[in-house]
């Protein structure tokens, strides 16, 4: 009886001590905002749905980002330039749809009403004046795939939708400059990020001149909807011309 009665009393105390131990708090796994992605690979012996599963944000991690720092985190996601600029076969959009499959970060940025002026913000503090091209060919031209990744989540329509004009002026203003930056920087790509950021702000706002246009160039028309990179200088020139006279027009407004 007596040790009936021992082993109760251990099992008793274990449950009261599990019982009293503080929740971790998911909140504790953000370092200055920002979710710290694993740095070691995952084991050989997980499925893939579990090694996609390992890179993830944690469902419960969503609700302690701020915008600032969930944009960050996105960004940092593994192998993301990869991801947009390789494993998307039907083109950039492609390869971010398959970047916010794998990542539950990007849908919740998507969500996020100060998004669009947050992402402005972050893409107007890199200085292409003063900017040092990569060594890299894959990235000299594009400056590398941080700024690639962040044009391409600035393109998004949901991220684009309820835009004001100031808003669009701010940017469209500075995709000018990066892209005059690039004129004779290409990339291994050739994928011209602002390029595909103004194009999208004028279609995702039914800018008749381009919308029209669209449907007589199907290559301006891939480019736009999935992304596909264009090698015509023609194509990116009606692009930037279009864009000029939009930015004309919202100032005007």
């Amino acid at each position: 009886m007596r040790k009936y009665l021992f082993i109760l009393t251990i099992l008793f105390w274990g449950f009261a001590c599990h019982k009293d131990d503080p929740p971790i708090d998911p909140c504790s796994k953000l370092v200055d905002g920002v979710y710290k992605y694993p740095t070691e690979q995952p084991d050989a012996s997980l499925t893939s749905s579990q090694k996609i599963e390992y890179w993830n944000i944690p469902e419960d991690v969503l609700h302690c980002f701020k915008t600032d720092g969930l944009i960050e985190t996105c960004l940092n996601y593994n192998n993301l330039g990869a991801i947009l600029f390789l494993f998307g076969t039907n083109g950039i959009q492609d390869g971010y749809d398959l970047a916010k499959e794998r990542c539950r970060g990007f849908q919740e940025l998507e969500n996020r009403t100060d998004a669009f002026d947050l992402l402005i913000e972050k893409y107007k503090s890199i200085d292409a004046n003063n900017f040092i091209p990569e060594t890299n060919p894959l990235e000299y031209g594009g400056y590398n795939y941080y700024t690639y990744s962040l044009e391409v989540i600035l393109g998004q329509e949901k991220i684009l939708q309820n835009t004001t004009d100031n808003q669009e002026i701010e940017l469209l203003t500075d995709l000018f400059i990066k892209q005059d930056y690039r004129n004779d920087l290409r990339s291994w790509y050739n994928i011209e990020g602002p390029v595909f950021v103004m194009a999208r702000i004028m279609y995702f706002n039914n800018y008749l001149p381009l919308i029209n246009e669209c449907v007589n160039n199907n290559i301006l028309n891939s480019f736009i909807i999935d992304g596909i990179p264009i090698q015509r200088e023609d194509i990116k020139s009606t692009i930037i011309t279009f864009a000029a006279d939009y930015l004309t027009l919202l100032k005007s407004r």
